[in-house]
């Protein structure tokens, strides 16, 4: 198979062969182009269409039904996408393909990913919806979050899989678990507080302080202070006593030394 460049055009014709080999001309067919003969030019040009309006709508199904069916409470959820098409290109008409990811799509080419929906018909103006359910193969589950993604095919088979987020073409959808919401009843009732310590609330509250990290620290700190103090206290009031001696000793002595000395300056 041989492509044409983007712009390049040509004509295909059939030419019937007797078996001589010889060629029989007026008998060639030409490839047609909307129904007459006509060139066939290369078009490699993705399309840039966009829709409007892109959104999404989830809603959980709080049936027994869905229940009983499945067993499975994250398995009752369905998701609405809606959005309006866009024109359509000069060269004809728009398809879309469908895609979902689990991841940011930053310049993600989606040409690896199977599609969960294809040749979606565009009509310019009309509003065009996807429904995807919990219950379907690799549904939606809650806490987590999709990347819904529209790709433009033009009427040559040309996709536009280059994606960025956020784009006009892509939804994100975050599942929520909302089964809480319908049933609040089935949540069990708080214990009740234990009885503190012999009734005593304060004994209570340091009960609970004992068992903190920070608490203990602060308490071994305050034991090592208190026996640092019954050991160096006596040890400081030990040697006070003695210089206090040492101090009133020299005291008694020095006037007596004085006086020596001036005893025998005068003579």
């Amino acid at each position: 198979e041989r492509q044409l460049e983007t712009g390049t055009c040509s004509s295909y014709a059939v030419i019937p062969v007797d078996r001589s080999g010889e060629p029989d001309y007026m008998k060639a067919k030409v490839s047609l182009v909307d129904g007459s003969p006509g060139l066939t030019c290369g078009d490699a040009i993705d399309p840039s269409a966009e829709v409007t309006g892109f959104s999404s709508n989830v809603v959980y199904n709080n049936s027994t039904s869905c229940l009983n069916k499945f067993s499975d409470l994250h398995r009752c959820y369905e998701l609405t996408l809606s959005w309006t098409w866009p024109d359509n290109e000069p060269q004809g008409e728009l398809s879309w393909n469908l895609y979902r990811i689990e991841q940011r799509p930053d310049n993600v080419d989606l040409r690896y990913i199977d599609p969960i929906a294809t040749n979606l018909a565009n009509v310019p103006g009309e509003k065009g919806t996807f429904i995807e359910l919990g219950t379907d193969f690799d549904g939606i589950k809650p806490y987590r979050t999709y990347y819904y993604i529209l790709t433009p095919l033009d009427s040559v088979g040309n996709e536009y899989t280059i994606i960025d987020y956020p784009s006009k073409n892509v939804e994100r959808v975050y599942i929520e678990d909302r089964y809480w919401d319908y049933n609040e009843y089935r949540v069990p009732e708080p214990p009740e507080p234990p009885e503190p310590p012999y009734g005593v609330q304060w004994l209570g509250d340091l009960n609970d302080y004992m068992q903190e990290e920070s608490f203990q620290i602060a308490g071994i700190i305050m034991v090592l202070t208190i026996m640092i103090n019954f050991i160096a206290v006596p040890l400081i009031l030990m040697k006070r006593k003695r210089m206090v001696r040492v101090l009133a000793k020299r005291a008694a002595n020095q006037p007596r030394d004085l006086d020596d000395e001036f005893e025998d300056f005068f003579k």
